[in-house]
């Protein structure tokens, strides 16, 4: 298993300062899953459909535009 933690969230002691709550921590463990799901040997109809609906939300996910700070209005 690799690194969850990269140099964004990693303090230099090595722990993790976002306690695994940062978005690439959290698709980490969603593909994880879907590996764990993909190697299974019995049906499981109600994970493959979360799974699905996982891999449905990374495939349509649109990044939402960050909103521009006010200006400051004595300048």
């Amino acid at each position: 298993m690799t690194d969850r933690c990269c140099h964004l969230c990693r303090s230099h002691t090595g722990v993790c300062l976002t306690r695994f709550q940062c978005d690439h921590h959290k698709e980490y463990e969603a593909q994880e899953d879907l590996d764990h799901r993909a190697t299974r040997d019995h049906p499981d109809p109600v994970g493959d459909l979360a799974a699905a609906n996982v891999d449905r939300e990374r495939r349509n996910h649109v990044p939402v535009p960050r909103k521009q700070t006010p200006r400051n209005p004595r300048t």
